[in-house]
């Protein structure tokens, strides 16, 4: 049954060739004794969502022959043989773990080579900083590597915990005590960091006495503030070094920005917030007002009173409404009013502010001026250049893509990605787009086939892997028939 399903594969493959040039190769044939190599992948699909999401990805497939020998696959290529099973750091970069006149150094593909090491305890990469925690067992000594040197080294069998930027990290020294260092300097001791982030340059992290359990303390940009608190609620920080802060002091709620300390205010779990280089903004509602009116901060001006009020991550626009009418707003001003019934559905915007929404009538708008009416809307995309990519369903009932205004109808039959991530069992697919949103792949793990620019192509049901490689600007798939692992690739260009 497994050859006769290759077999009916293989003529499927055949039979769909015509429509662009797919180069399938066979890149390893497992033994018969050796495990079935692992298949590793990264995406960054919807990873800004809903801002110019990056739909590329990375395919890993390593093969145990056993006596540490590893052979790794990168995007269809043949990398070498390593005595570890190499790894994604969860910005997508390979890490691999090899060896020099017998010791350790770490890879990190396409970019630098890292050690010596003695036994590796620990690796990752945070922020593009690799951080390598490493014991030497002759003299018993644990070693904290950041970059490109052995930043620090502290008593035997101590671990390390890294906070926001390679320099700041707690020790556990006993069970419930830790000690907090930046620079190599000791910043607190019995105390722990309970919470941190980082973006870009900027960072903040949380830490709290365990002699003051009910006091919180943060610490943002190297600047150690007095911002204690008795409570808090989802903190970030963004690569503008926009800084946001709900929490509780004295049984009062406030939003602690990078600048000030914002209110009393209602309550901080309902609040909404966005930042960029516009810099911050949030909805909330005063703390004494019965009229229950929405209010906007934004860069410590408000606006407002209005009834509802709806902000977007990533953007300064914002959808609100007031005495039975809806509008998008801007800076405090009115940019757009919807008319009759309609109000907003779905939005999609790039970094230079350009937006594409749809309205609850069918309508879409492109930096609001009128594209058309789309019906049964699927994915709705906007890219740093301004190009838009609308998946719909015609008039006539098939499935149509607009890229940028040019139409390309096909018929994805069960593949269709679900509107707007919601949970549909009749459409349960994905979709990936090249960085021009010129080409489009639809697929569904569990299909038979997949759509690639309106096309249909044959694959095998739960064993295909989809990929757009941003590098090589191609669609590309990885198959495993039988013992026989393939790579198949379209090039857009």
């Amino acid at each position: 049954m497994k050859n006769l399903n290759c077999l009916i594969f293989c003529l499927f493959f055949l039979s769909n060739l015509c429509a662009q040039e797919i180069k399938r190769e066979r890149i390893y044939t497992k033994l018969d004794k050796e495990r079935m190599p692992a298949i590793q992948s990264h995406h960054r699909t919807y990873d800004n969502y809903p801002k110019s999401p990056d739909f590329s990805g990375e395919c890993m497939v390593s093969v145990d022959q056993r006596y540490d020998k590893h052979i790794l696959f990168y995007n269809g290529e043949k990398i070498g043989v390593f005595p570890e099973e190499a790894g994604f750091s969860a910005a997508g970069d390979v890490m691999i773990i090899d060896t020099i006149k017998g010791k350790k150094i770490i890879k990190v593909l396409n970019k630098k080579v890292h050690g010596p090491f003695y036994e590796i305890l620990d690796y990752k990469i945070t922020n593009g900083h690799l951080i390598v925690t490493h014991f030497d067992t002759l003299h018993e000594t644990t070693y904290l590597y950041v970059d490109s040197s052995n930043v620090s080294f502290r008593n035997k069998y101590t671990s390390y915990c890294t906070g926001p930027i390679p320099s700041i990290w707690q020790e556990p020294c006993l069970v419930i005590r830790k000690n907090i260092f930046i620079k190599d300097s000791l910043f607190c001791s019995d105390c722990a960091m309970s919470n941190y982030r980082i973006s870009g340059e900027h960072y903040f992290f949380s830490y709290h006495f365990s002699n003051k359990k009910t006091k919180t303390y943060f610490f943002v940009d190297d600047i150690k503030k007095d911002i204690i608190v008795d409570g808090y609620w989802s903190p970030q920080i963004d690569s503008f070094g926009n800084f946001y802060l709900p929490c509780k002091i004295n049984d009062q709620h406030f939003v602690q920005t990078k600048n000030e300390l914002f209110g009393p205010i209602r309550d901080m779990e309902t609040l909404q917030y966005s930042s960029g280089a516009f810099g911050l903004i949030f909805k909330y509602q005063k703390e004494l007002d019965e009229l229950n009116k929405y209010y906007l901060y934004q860069n410590g001006v408000t606006y407002g009173p209005w009834d509802s009020l709806e902000i977007y991550l990533g953007i300064d626009i914002y959808y609100f409404e007031n005495n039975g009418k809806k509008f998008l707003g801007q800076n405090g001003k009115t940019i757009f009013e919807f008319t009759g019934n309609s109000s907003i559905k779905n939005i999609a915007y790039n970094s230079s502010g350009k937006c594409l929404f749809e309205s609850t009538n069918d309508s879409i708008f492109l930096n609001f001026k009128p594209l058309g009416k789309f019906s049964s809307v699927r994915e709705m995309w906007l890219n740093e250049d301004g190009r838009y990519f609308i998946l719909y369903k015609s008039d006539n009932g098939s499935d149509c893509a607009s890229i940028n205004g040019q139409i390309r109808e096909f018929d994805a039959q069960n593949i269709l990605p679900s509107a707007y991530f919601e949970h549909c069992p009749d459409a349960p697919g994905f979709i990936l787009l090249s960085k021009n949103y010129d080409h489009f792949l639809l697929y569904n793990p569990r299909s038979d086939f997949f759509i690639l620019d309106g096309r249909k192509h044959a694959c095998i049901p739960e064993k295909t892997k989809f990929y757009y490689i941003k590098q090589s600007n191609s669609f590309c798939w990885l198959t495993i028939e039988g013992n026989d692992i393939y790579w198949q690739t379209v090039n857009l260009d």
